[in-house]
């Protein structure tokens, strides 16, 4: 799991552009819209509901199922984060972009994500060691960021 994450590290921070990119909610609406990244959330929302139901219907608490529902919720976070923060920062440059609904909509999903990777992170505390939960976490959380990340990076080239 390390390996995973240390690889995709460096091949992220290798390969991504040097140059830093303006996010604006006009850029933000055409990637959300784009199929790669209506692809990857079909099948995130699909394999989440799963998941819920596994875990709510079934009472399979094991700490691969709640660790992958926060994973999941993770890579919703980033993207929102990212693209919250970046529309932030054109508004604080000038560029005015908290007119846009896709600003709250991000908002929105970034506070919800959230919110529910905290709740679901809490129960596997709770019912697991913290010498399990956090390196499983870890190797999730950053895995899953950088899917999320990469598929957000593929359609920006």
């Amino acid at each position: 799991g390390g390996t995973l994450a240390i690889t995709g590290t460096y091949l992220l921070v290798t390969f991504a552009p040097n140059v830093s990119q303006d996010i604006t909610a006009e850029k933000v609406e055409r990637y959300v819209v784009s199929w790669q990244f209506l692809m990857y959330l079909l099948l995130e929302v699909i394999v989440f509901c799963v998941l819920l139901y596994v875990y709510k219907r079934k009472g399979v608490n094991h700490i691969v199922v709640l660790l992958l529902l926060v994973a999941l919720l993770a890579s919703v976070a980033v993207i929102s984060v990212k693209a919250v923060a970046g529309m932030i920062a054109m508004t604080l440059k000038g560029d005015m972009q908290l007119t846009y609904a896709i600003f709250y909509a991000m908002a929105v999903a970034m506070i919800a994500s959230c919110i529910f990777q905290v709740k679901f992170l809490n129960q596997a505390m709770q019912l697991y060691n913290a010498t399990e939960v956090v390196p499983i976490n870890y190797v999730f959380f950053t895995t899953s960021a950088i899917l999320a990340g990469n598929v957000i990076l593929c359609h920006s080239l």
